[in-house]
C-alpha cells in the first residue's frame, strides 16, 4: 500500500490517504490509537488474494497521489484524495471525507497541523517528487 499521511501528531493520532494493494482508494482516521475508516472504494479493478505475491496496483508505471486536508470555517477538517495516472494531466478525485466530531467514535477532528509523511508496505517504490504546500 502506499498512503500519504497527514496531521501526524504522533503514531496513535493521524489521518492518513492513499491506494490499498488489494486496489481499494481509502481515507483513515487513527485516534488515540484506533483507526477508523472514513471513506474507502475500489479503484483498481481485480482479485486479490491476502499472502498472494501479485496485487491490483500497476506496475513500472507512475501514479500521482495527492491529500489535502481543508480546515473549515465550522471547525471540522475535510480530506481529499486525488489520482493522477501516467500520462494524463488533470487529477482526478478519489475520496472525500469529512471530519466533524459527529462520527468515527466521536473522536473530535485532527485540527492541529502536526507533520506529514509517506508509508508503503508490502513493496518496494520510487519517488519522482513529494510535496507539501499551505492550502
Amino acid at each position: 500500500m502506499i498512503l500519504l499521511m497527514s496531521r501526524y501528531i504522533d503514531k496513535d493520532t493521524l489521518y492518513y490517504a492513499g491506494i490499498r494493494v488489494d486496489g481499494t482508494a481509502v481515507i483513515k482516521k487513527k485516534y488515540k490509537g484506533t483507526y477508523y475508516t472514513m471513506a474507502q472504494k475500489q479503484i483498481f479493478a481485480g482479485s486479490y488474494v491476502q499472502g498472494e505475491k501479485i496485487n491490483m496496483l500497476p506496475h513500472q508505471t507512475w501514479i500521482g497521489l495527492r491529500v489535502e486536508n481543508v480546515r473549515n470555517a465550522d471547525g471540522s477538517i475535510t480530506i481529499n484524495l486525488f489520482m493522477q495516472k501516467s500520462g494524463e494531466t488533470t487529477w482526478k478525485k478519489l475520496l472525500e471525507a469529512k471530519d466533524d466530531g459527529r462520527v468515527f467514535g466521536g473522536t473530535p477532528p485532527i485540527i492541529e497541523a502536526g507533520r506529514a509523511g509517506v508509508r508503503t508496505d508490502f513493496m518496494d517504490v520510487s519517488f519522482e517528487s513529494f510535496r507539501i504546500e499551505a492550502l
